[in-house]
């Protein structure tokens, strides 16, 4: 394992402790993610971060606000990687002010705002939010019943491209056709399908790389999900590095994790780790496309933290 890579994974574990001890009655599924959420981060944190940052959004939203409840954690976390975290959140809230605008007021919009903040011109957001509505209203005439508002969280990514918005979804039916006959879930591999239109090159190479991460690890003995997995896997789909070695780091990611506390016998499932090994990996290659890369890794955890949300409580 390369030390960037190793430092990556002692940050994770460390931040992951950190959140577990700081806020003991959260969901056991998205600390790990909020860790992931922290990865990228320059300054150290620290537990009276944490809880100020959370307190922040407490004072400054009311109890009904988009900003709660699943929200509250991946918020806090987002904040505090911020240098001003209340100067973060008000501009988060103005992004999600404007959004709703255009786009469905809901709890995956709020999330979508704080990553946004910091990288968009505040001038800039109502028509990245114009343009975003545009590709969600595409993308809903394509599959009416499959799209929906989670999908504001990928059309906000999709913006972030040069191409047109009929580009962007012809190239997403286009990989959504390709992936689904394979993975099956429709949602799942819709979500797969938005992450890979933001880059260049072909669908059939960036569906084609998908593929052959997926069955690198399946031969290792490491089977990927399928469902919100595949999503998080298309963020390394779209770095310039090879397959073969983006495989060999998730398994060495993966084989750092099983040896830490919580994923042993009794902790978490091997898919789930293997999961977290592909966010740790993510983290690894953040700057090889500046923005898009960043942009396509917090729409990918955006799913991972709404699926885990829904699974909890069984609504949004």
């Amino acid at each position: 394992m390369n030390e960037k890579l190793k430092t990556i994974c002692e940050r994770f574990i460390a931040d992951r402790d950190l959140l577990k001890s700081t806020f003991p009655w959260d969901n056991i599924y998205i600390i790990p993610v909020c860790a992931a959420l922290l990865g990228s981060r320059k300054a150290e944190i620290t537990a009276d971060k944490l809880k100020e940052c959370r307190k922040l959004i407490e004072q400054h939203t009311s109890i009904f606000s988009k900003f709660r409840p699943h929200t509250m954690l991946p918020m806090a976390s987002l904040l505090a990687c911020a240098e001003d975290p209340l100067d973060q959140l008000q501009v988060s809230m103005c992004i999600g002010s404007d959004m709703k605008e255009h786009l469905y007021a809901t709890e995956y919009l709020a999330l979508v705002s704080g990553m946004l903040a910091g990288r968009i011109a505040r001038e800039d957001v109502d028509a990245h939010a114009a343009r975003a509505k545009e590709i969600h209203m595409l993308m809903k005439q394509k599959h009416p019943l499959l799209t929906t508002s989670e999908d504001s969280a990928y059309a906000a990514l999709m913006a972030f491209s040069d191409k047109s918005a009929e580009t962007l979804v012809a190239e997403m039916e286009q990989c959504f056709q390709t992936l689904k006959p394979r993975y099956h879930d429709s949602a799942s591999v819709q979500s797969a399908a938005q992450v890979l239109t933001v880059t260049e090159g072909t669908p059939d190479e960036k569906c084609g790389k998908l593929c052959a991460l997926f069955d690198g690890l399946t031969a290792a003995g490491n089977p990927c999900g399928r469902f919100h997995e595949l999503s998080m896997l298309s963020v390394l789909a779209l770095v310039k590095t090879d397959t073969e070695t983006l495989t060999a780091e998730i398994i060495e990611a993966d084989a750092f994790l099983e040896k830490q506390k919580g994923y042993a016998v009794g902790g978490l499932d091997k898919r789930t780790r293997l999961l977290h090994a592909i966010m740790l990996v993510t983290i690894l290659h953040d700057d090889d496309d500046g923005l898009t890369m960043m942009a396509a890794r917090h729409a990918a955890l955006c799913t991972v933290i709404a699926s885990y949300a829904t699974a909890s409580t069984g609504i949004l």
